[in-house]
């Protein structure tokens, strides 16, 4: 019996040491996945600041000044980055890739003593003491090449930017008639009438909408506009127009000069507008202060169909919008590209 006992005692020693042994290892994958952990926490923090950094500076630059970029990038990054604020720009650096602007924006962490080290409390166990965090992101800016807009075009009889930028903010209400050609005439449109310089006359047109349901036209330089036939808006836009005045909102269109093929506009450059009243069948909201604010049509009784607003410059950051247009107003700036990507290009 004490033999027995004494090689328990013993295996029991012998159990003990193996145990200890075994912790080793665990302890070492414990430390390594919670602390590679809050390296990736820091890694998606530092990425939300490496984009805002970079949407931040392009929207800037495509407003035609890209001030004090470093400073800006700096600002965004802290806001959307990890350890309260504490991220450090690295680089910000242009290119034009493809005829388009890019602004890539690299941000590290920056620890409490200044260093750019991620420290490690529990891995330094095992060897490992800190990690360099970092993250890159680019960003674009360039004209509104196509996307998803209300369902009308406007003539480039009635707005040209790229002939005439000086109608783009020039704070004048426009009424932009459907069929503005003048009494007695039955040829095509004539752009006859001008106000402040600039020509008023030539009317829009309105496209095919995505369904009955949806108040949207895809339109593209590359493609055109398919064009709606007859002069009725779309089913259920009423609505939008005037969730549109209400909310203020700028919307970008397409310029259209004449037709691409049969049905399809010619679209060559976008335009900012703010729509401000309209009358269409089954409705209508009148500007009062539009340059003919209730046209000679109207007065008469006719059923005249007419738009109002103002030109205006509009930057637009949703994905869905496309780059590759000239300029004119409108602007898209998105996220683009890799870091690698970029590098590429440019190398």
């Amino acid at each position: 019996m004490r033999r027995l006992m004494r090689r328990f005692r013993d295996e029991r020693g012998a159990t003990a040491t193996v145990v200890a042994f075994a912790l080793i290892p665990l302890l070492g994958a414990g430390a390594i996945a919670i602390d590679v952990g809050a390296l990736y926490a820091e890694r998606a923090k530092l990425q939300n600041g490496a984009d805002a950094a970079a949407l931040a500076v392009a929207l800037d630059c495509a407003a035609g000044d890209c001030g004090t970029y470093v400073a800006t990038a700096g600002g965004y990054a802290n806001a959307n980055d990890a350890n309260d604020g504490a991220a450090e720009i690295h680089e910000v650096r242009f290119a034009t890739i493809d005829g388009a602007d890019v602004v890539t924006v690299t941000t590290k962490t920056r620890e409490a003593d200044g260093s750019n080290e991620l420290r490690h409390p529990l891995a330094q166990l095992i060897g490992i003491d800190a990690t360099t965090v970092g993250a890159t992101a680019s960003a674009t800016w360039d004209g509104v090449g196509g996307g998803y807009s209300f369902p009308f075009s406007v003539s480039a009889c009635q707005a040209d930017p790229l002939a005439d930028p000086g109608i783009i903010g020039d704070g004048v209400h426009y009424t932009i008639r459907f069929d503005t050609e003048p009494e007695g005439k039955t040829s095509e449109l004539d752009c006859d009438i001008a106000h402040n310089g600039h020509v008023i006359d030539g009317g829009f047109g309105w496209l095919d909408p995505i369904s009955k349901d949806d108040c949207r036209a895809y339109t593209s330089i590359e493609d055109g506009a398919v064009i709606e036939p007859g002069n009725a808006v779309p089913n259920g836009c009423k609505d939008d127009l005037d969730a549109a005045i209400d909310e203020g909102r700028i919307v970008y269109l397409p310029v259209h000069y004449g037709e691409l093929a049969h049905k399809t506009y010619d679209i060559r450059v976008y335009v900012g507008f703010r729509i401000t009243g309209y009358s269409v069948s089954g409705g209508e909201r009148l500007d009062p202060e539009a340059v003919d604010p209730v046209p000679a049509c109207k007065e008469k009784g006719n059923d005249c169909r007419f738009l109002q607003g103002e030109f205006v410059e509009v930057t637009t950051t949703d994905p869905g919008v496309e780059t590759g247009g000239p300029g004119g107003g409108a602007m898209v700036v998105k996220l683009t590209l890799t870091p690698a990507e970029v590098d590429d290009l440019i190398n």
